[in-house]
Formats: C-alpha cells, structure tokens, sequence
C-alpha cells in the first residue's frame, strides 16, 4: 500500500532524528486513525498527496464530536501536520496544499495555572524530608522550594552564597540563568538552616552538591526528589516544588506576580503570568462547592 511505505518512511526519518519509540507509536496511532477516517469518509484508499485543509477539519469535526479530550485531538492534528510538513519537504505535497493543512486550528484548550501538591501529599513529602533525608537532600529539596530551576541547583557554587545569622542570599549567574545575566534570590528561614548545615562540609572545588562521581547533575537531584516521593507516596517531581513555591509567594504576598518574576529568573512578566496568574482547576472546584444549590 503506497500510504503505508511513505508513512514508513515517515517514521524511519523520525528515528534518525533520535524520536523514542513512545513517540513513534504515538503518530502511527494517529496515522491509523486518520487513515480509517479518510476512507469511510472520501470511501478510497488513503492517499496524503490528496488530502486538503477540508479533510482535516473534517477529521477534528469528527473527534470532537466523539467528545475525544482536547489534548487528544490536538496530539492526533500535531501528528498529521507534522507528517505532511515532511511530505511537503519531499516535494510530496504542493505548497498550496500544506497551507491550507497547517491552517486548521487546534482545539483551544482552557488556560488555567500551573498544578501544584495538595496540602496532604505536601506535607507527607516534606516529612519524609526531615526525617529520612541527607543533610545534602535537605538543602537540596529547600533550594527547590525557594524558586530555583533545577538546573540552578545542579550548578550552585559556594562563592555564590551569602548566609549570616538572620538573612541570607543566593547569587544566581552565567549559564544556569535562563535569558539574563544574573539575580539574587532570597532565602527562608528553613532553608539558611538546611543550606548551612550542609556547607558545613566543605568542597575544595566550590561545588556545593556532589554525587558519588563527582558534581550533581539535574539527572541526579530529580532522582533525589522521586526518592523522597517514593517513601511517601507522593508524585512529584523537581519543577513541581518551584510551582509549589510560586503558588504560596502569591497567596502569601497580595498576588505580587513582579516580585514572583523577580525571584523566578522570568525575562517577561507575561511568563510568570501565564503559569501563576490564571485560576488553578482546584481553585475552580473550590468555587463550584461554595455556590448554594
């Protein structure tokens, strides 16, 4: 089948991009389906050198209407139009064709904030921390909970710290600092203490996190964060902490997004806006029980 051996092809070209195989099955899955739709609905073989803008509205039409969730049919669409952006650029699809393709919207998805932990699972994690966690662990997890990008942990260094009995600071720079040059982020109470209590052992090389093979890398503190979740039954992960974080700034300081934008290293308040202004699902919900029925 001529539609086949392309779509094949398709994804032998995605395998040498380094695609995982999870992804593949995920656009074969897409392909397939989209196929069968092709050929009860123009009732002859599938061919995507035939397919117009039309057939895909009509596809989405008929998802949408199979009450198929948003994010599902926007997979399926992504899949398609990347599949004949590829076409398109083996001069199997005519330009006109592949405009009309990639013009067809995805389903608007709702914009809500970004998914922070329960207040439960919250603090059964931040128990296991304190209990059963290193002295490293500790500062590790309390960094996170400051507003750091792992990454920003991975690479902290100890001439990068001002800690003193009743404030301290860390200098966040270079490389580790996603579109400008450099910030400072204060630090809590809780997290002076972990942090220090850490640095009490010293590093001749600066580094202030080491693994068994030498300096942390974002691979080893996200393992760090699951083992803790691990021993309390809590799905989390290193990013979550600085949602977690972000979330109790703004409940705790009258919704400050500048000074949340400040202390998360955003170039753009419409960043921080965009994750932490909108309404959580868990807020709409606590909404929805309040109103009397």
């Amino acid at each position: 089948m001529l539609e086949q051996k392309r779509f094949e092809k398709y994804l032998d070209y995605l395998r040498a991009t380094g695609k995982k195989d999870a992804t593949l099955e995920a656009y074969r899955s897409s392909h397939r389906e989209f196929c069968r739709f092709l050929s009860a609905q123009n009732a002859v073989a599938p061919d995507l050198a035939r397919v117009t803008g039309l057939d895909i509205r009509s596809w989405k039409s008929a998802l949408l209407a199979q009450s198929k969730a948003p994010a599902t049919i926007n997979a399926r669409l992504i899949a398609i139009k990347a599949y004949a952006d590829w076409a398109h650029m083996q001069r199997m699809l005519s330009r006109q064709q592949i405009d009309t393709i990639k013009a067809v919207p995805e389903v608007q998805m709702p914009q809500l904030g970004a998914k922070v932990l329960d207040p439960d699972s919250f603090r059964r994690f931040l128990r296991a921390v304190e209990l059963q966690a290193t002295a490293r662990d500790r500062a590790i997890v309390y960094l996170l909970l400051s507003g750091l990008r792992i990454s920003e942990v991975a690479g902290l260094r100890a001439a990068d710290i001002e800690l003193n009995a009743h404030r301290g600071s860390l200098y966040i720079r270079g490389e580790h600092v996603k579109r400008s040059a450099y910030r400072q982020v204060p630090l809590s109470r809780q997290a002076r203490v972990y942090l220090a209590e850490h640095l009490k052992v010293t590093t001749p090389d600066g580094i202030v996190f080491h693994g068994e093979r030498g300096a942390m890398t974002t691979d080893g503190i996200y393992k760090v964060v699951a083992k803790y979740g691990q021993m309390s039954g809590v799905d989390i992960h290193p990013h979550l902490l600085r949602h977690h974080f972000s979330r109790g700034y703004l409940d705790a300081n009258q919704n400050d997004i500048v000074g949340l934008q400040l202390l998360l290293g955003h170039a753009q308040l419409e960043t921080t806006a965009r994750y932490y202004a909108r309404k959580r699902f868990e807020d709409l919900e606590a909404g929805v029980e309040k109103v009397a029925m």
